[in-house]
């Protein structure tokens, strides 16, 4: 009998521990929260729990497997938007994976400063969209033009959040 016991006392403990994991598994792990104007609703679809304040902010609740997922699909869906707004010949334009700055290389031939610092503050807007939504948000962003011959710094501004 004290045999039976012990055994059903192991297989409850094994079923609780196993309980326990599978509800640690679901939770959500990540949040954010979005100002108003930085809604856009591309995180919904990812996210475990969406709340929507009187003043408009939204708080995403994600596990860390749906926020990764969000986080890569939104930084390429922003990368597109910006690229599209690039008028100049450029090479490659990326955000760092840290989201603090988006980096566009242009040809040599192409560099015109004056046009490449207006697509800069255009670009840097779209760069910030993203960071906002992210769980590490700023109000600041560098945009950086480089040579994509030799990797030298054309210029850097600093885009900040309205």
């Amino acid at each position: 009998m004290k045999k039976i016991l012990a055994i059903t006392f192991v297989l409850l403990m094994i079923v609780a521990v196993l309980a326990g994991c599978a509800k640690k598994a679901g939770e959500t792990a990540v949040s954010t929260n979005v100002p108003a104007k930085y809604v856009d609703d591309f995180a919904k679809k990812y996210a475990s729990d969406v709340k929507v304040d009187d003043d408009g902010n939204v708080s995403y609740s994600f596990t860390d497997e749906q926020y990764e997922q969000f986080e890569n699909d939104y930084r390429s869906e922003v990368k597109k938007e910006a690229e599209a707004q690039i008028q100049t010949y450029g090479q490659y334009s990326y955000i760092t994976n840290d989201g603090t700055e988006y980096i566009v290389g242009i040809m040599p031939e192409a560099y015109d400063e004056e046009a490449c610092k207006a697509e800069a503050e255009v670009v840097g807007k779209y760069a910030i969209k993203y960071i906002m939504n992210t769980d590490h948000p700023q109000n600041t962003i560098k945009v950086t033009y480089e040579n994509c011959q030799n990797n030298e710094d054309y210029f850097t501004i600093e885009v900040s959040a309205d």
